[in-house]
């Protein structure tokens, strides 16, 4: 294995396994794997609903609400991990279908816009090495 240092690299363990956490100013954050890269789930997912959409809809645009509940579907299943939404009853459980309700619901638009573009940013799920690591070093704590 390669001896040279790395400075920025993908997370793998961030994208496919712990998530990175993406906090709101109203103190809601969700816990979230990446939308692609190392989330195999999620890339799995992700081929199954374009061919059923493509299958539905063929070479039409398929409609904005359409298309935007099939990706939350996408997300709470494959990508949201945990959150913390405050609800009237106190904070509201993490399940996948609370999390589709809330992401498909107008009234939560600023979690949906601002989740949609986090989750699926590759510069979100980097790790900057302060001395940086070595390629060895990299494979050791990913258990290779």
């Amino acid at each position: 294995m390669s001896k040279f240092k790395l400075k920025n690299r993908q997370d793998i363990k961030a994208e496919s396994v712990t998530g990175v956490r993406f906090e709101f100013d109203d103190g809601v954050w969700f816990q979230s794997l990446r939308a692609g890269g190392s989330n195999a789930k999620y890339t799995a997912a992700l081929s199954v609903m374009n061919q059923e959409l493509m299958r539905k809809y063929g070479s039409r645009p398929v409609p904005r609400d359409v298309h935007r509940h099939h990706q939350a579907k996408l997300y709470a299943d494959t990508c949201l991990i945990d959150w913390h939404v405050p609800g009237e009853d106190g904070p509201v459980p993490f399940t996948p279908a609370a999390a589709l309700e809330l992401l498909t619901d107008p009234q939560f638009d600023i979690y949906w816009l601002e989740y949609d573009g986090r989750v699926s940013d590759p510069r979100n799920f980097t790790v900057q090495d302060g001395d940086g690591a070595t390629a060895e070093q990299i494979g050791r704590d990913l258990g290779n």
